[in-house]
């Protein structure tokens, strides 16, 4: 059996890969059996590794000692998942969608209750008893973001707009209702190129989500029984009574 100083010497570096020679079995035994390699990481055996016994052979986009870190820019959170399942909740660098620029937001990349399957990618927080995102405010309509930082920090109860908003495709919708301590969520099948491509026309686009599954997003709520369209920019075309961007 080599030791370290014979393995040091014959090991050699080729294209990210590691070889050594004359991998004793039990090393081998141990890689194999290994899963500490994570976001698809290959595990090769180093004899020459005394605390682990190995080394992980990292995908693009991902380094560190168990392939833990990721380096990269990613178009949605959701491409993200898809390449690194070991991912946890927190911020990464997402593209905006010329791929010229990146911002650092949150992604829920766990499922919710409601929202199966991860991979979400924060778009807007928004406090009802604030002026912001009134229906006519602009913020609706134009490219800038508000209080970006604040994309950051997952579900609190600091308002804000991320360049996802203008800029990320989707095919599922995630929203969620805050009431005092009780956060609820909710997907709605509709795909579209942005979501403000969707509100900024200021057009009724309809959704086919229904009443009890968007009542469930408040505890113990009620609808007068008339109540059942829904969808996006949602007001009367006769009155203009203005009623929400999302909702019933």
């Amino acid at each position: 059996m080599e030791n370290c100083s014979e393995c040091a010497a014959t090991s050699s570096k080729n294209g990210g890969w590691k070889f050594y020679k004359a991998v004793p079995t039990t090393q081998r035994l141990l890689c194999s059996k290994n899963h500490s390699c994570k976001n698809g990481g290959t595990c090769v055996a180093n004899p020459c590794d005394k605390e682990n016994g190995f080394d992980c052979i990292c995908k693009e986009n991902f380094s560190g000692k168990f392939c833990q870190n990721v380096t990269g820019h990613f178009s949605s959170c959701k491409s993200l998942l898809q390449i690194g399942r070991d991912l946890p909740n927190g911020n990464y660098n997402i593209l905006h969608k010329n791929g010229a620029k990146s911002t650092l937001m949150y992604c829920q990349m766990t499922s919710l209750e409601g929202c199966a399957g991860g991979g979400w990618t924060m778009a807007m927080k928004i406090d009802g008893s604030e002026t912001t995102f009134d229906y006519n405010s602009t913020y609706w309509t134009d490219r800038t973001g508000y209080l970006t930082i604040h994309g950051r920090f997952g579900f609190d109860n600091v308002e804000t707009k991320m360049p996802s908003y203008w800029s990320a495709s989707f095919k599922e919708i995630c929203i969620g209702m805050k009431v005092g301590n009780d956060l609820r969520f909710l997907m709605i099948p509709y795909a579209g190129e942005s979501l403000r491509d969707l509100i900024a026309e200021d057009k009724f686009l309809a959704t086919n989500v229904g009443r009890e599954k968007l009542k469930s997003l408040i505890a113990n709520s009620s609808l007068q029984s008339t109540c059942h369209k829904e969808g996006f920019n949602m007001y009367d075309p006769d009155t203009k009574h203005v009623i929400a961007r999302i909702g019933i």
